[in-house]
């Protein structure tokens, strides 16, 4: 019975270690959608590393399209709120909400202007 129970521990132990563990690779043949999906999907289980590590993919794969430049610098922005990395995630945001200043009414999606501004509400105010 004590074999059973160390064997059942080391087990979950290997398999809570590759959960969490950051791929050291993401296939060059993922669509920006599919990266999308699983920095989602990563998120969800709690993973922001990699989660963090799909987004910067979309980033530099697909950051030549403003839309998935923005939602990939959001989502980063936005794991940098949960952590409470104020300071990582101010210029980022401040980023995007100038991109959505200069330039016209719904030329990107709008939820991340709103999403930022939600975000960006979340920063403590610095002292002076």
């Amino acid at each position: 019975m004590k074999q059973k129970l160390t064997f059942l521990f080391i087990a979950l132990t290997v398999l809570a270690v590759s959960c969490t563990s950051v791929p050291t690779e993401i296939p060059e043949d993922l669509t920006a959608r599919e990266i999308v999906q699983y920095a989602q999907t990563a998120y969800d289980e709690g993973n922001t590393k990699i989660a963090e590590k799909y987004y910067q993919a979309l980033l530099d794969r697909y950051g030549d399209d403003m839309n998935y430049y923005i939602e990939a610098k959001f989502e980063i922005a936005h794991l940098y709120i949960k952590k409470k990395k104020w300071d990582k995630a101010e210029p980022i945001l401040k980023e995007i909400l100038t991109i959505y200043e200069n330039s016209l009414p719904g030329q990107y999606t709008p939820s991340f202007k709103k999403l930022a501004e939600l975000d960006y509400a979340k920063i403590p105010v610095k002292e002076e």
